[in-house]
């Protein structure tokens, strides 16, 4: 008979989409990296990630917790630390 049994077949057609998925994987984080490149770039995806954070748990959790004014926090921080373009 020939050189193909089952378990070949199998890993080689699982093996397919996981080197496709880490080959995608490897072209989003380049892109992420050449994207993040100056710190000014750094510091707006960090105060977006921290609106976003408070702006969650304004909604889900006790206003007492999290009150919306916090907001004025993050969008000072950019006011203050990012550079004009």
């Amino acid at each position: 008979m020939g050189g193909y049994s089952a378990a070949i077949m199998v890993a080689a057609a699982l093996s397919r989409p996981l080197r496709a998925a880490w080959s995608a994987l490897r072209k989003v984080s380049a892109w992420v990296k050449r994207q993040l490149i100056t710190g000014n770039r750094r510091l707006a995806l960090v105060l977006a990630v921290v609106t976003a954070v408070i702006s969650v748990a304004a909604v889900n959790v006790s206003e007492s917790w999290f009150s919306p004014g916090l907001l004025i926090l993050p969008v000072l921080a950019g006011g203050l630390l990012l550079w004009p373009r």
